[in-house]
């Protein structure tokens, strides 16, 4: 934290980053793979009906700067919390310290407690107003999901502990409900080898995704697999698709014209997450909020 040259002392040393499986950008990290740093927080009261359980988990890729939260609510809020949990495949997961653990999280490399009280209104959810840098979280969504916004404020209380600053600008992208795609449970994904051949040992390229994968762009790969593994369940949603599958069958030229364009693009979204933790950028936040605002837009 000092020049040697500039003491005669032990130089001064301090933590200035805290790397676990869940915030640290891995270079071997796959194009089409997302490093999740996940929290889960169950919010039903003791006593309550198990109509009333409620539960919630946020996402927070650290090396492409994706956040999303969703909320499960209802007899089976816990189960599909642990199932969308488990699909994302998260490197790691935050839970109260007083919670149960799941034996299904198991699978997950790393298992982090935290504090109750990190998990509490009064605290979670300013923690996510300041950092969208709004007063209200209604325009994202969460207004009346507040289990939602709680469980995202976790994720991004032990980020910002970790790189022992503010969390970088993450963008809270989108808020999922258990009813806008058709929920798939591992055991159903693993029989129908969606992204993950059956056996151990097996030839990926047995998988759908795979199959499908003509993706150009680590972007496009990312999202393919998303899509996979959330399959749309709105007809009208689904047509939509359909028509612009469609248009771009339908002209060879400007197909193959697109795709060349997409060709030389590269992984857009983890350069942009590591030029938000460089000191340049520290450096024009320090100096002037307005060329912090318009690099973080």
């Amino acid at each position: 934290m000092e020049d040697p040259k500039l003491t005669k002392k032990i130089v001064r040393r301090e933590v200035t980053r805290v790397l676990t499986p869940g915030t640290a950008l891995d270079a071997g990290l796959g194009q089409e793979q997302n490093n999740f740093l996940a929290a889960l927080y169950e919010a039903t009261p003791k006593g309550a009906r198990a109509s009333e359980s409620v539960c919630a988990l946020a996402l927070l890729d650290v090396s492409t700067g994706e956040f999303r939260t969703s909320e499960f609510r209802g007899v089976d809020a816990r189960a599909q919390a642990i199932d969308a949990l488990l699909l994302a495949a998260p490197s790691e997961v935050l839970l109260a310290a007083s919670a149960e653990l799941p034996a299904q999280l198991e699978r997950i490399p790393a298992r982090t407690r935290v504090e109750d009280w990190v998990l509490t209104r009064d605290f979670a959810v300013p923690l996510v107003e300041r950092q969208l840098n709004v007063h209200s979280l209604e325009g994202f969504g969460l207004n009346g999901h507040e289990p939602a916004a709680i469980a995202a404020g976790a994720v991004l209380a032990l980020r910002a502990h970790h790189a022992k600053k503010r969390s970088a600008a993450y963008r809270l992208v989108e808020v999922r409900g258990a009813l806008t795609a058709l929920e798939l449970d591992q055991v159903t994904v693993r029989n129908l080898e969606l992204v993950e051949p059956l056996f151990s040992g097996q030839d990926d390229r047995v998988t759908l995704f795979r199959t499908l994968d003509a993706c150009l762009t680590p972007m496009g790969k990312r999202l393919l697999r998303a899509t996979i593994l959330r399959p749309l369940n709105a007809a009208p949603e689904i047509d939509a698709r359909y028509e612009a599958v469609a248009e771009a069958h339908s002209d060879l030229l400007k197909r193959e014209e697109m795709r060349r364009a997409f060709g030389g693009i590269l992984d857009l979204e983890r350069l942009l997450a590591r030029i938000r933790s460089t000191p340049l950028v520290r450096v024009m936040c320090a100096r002037s909020p307005a060329a912090w605002r318009g690099c973080r837009d």
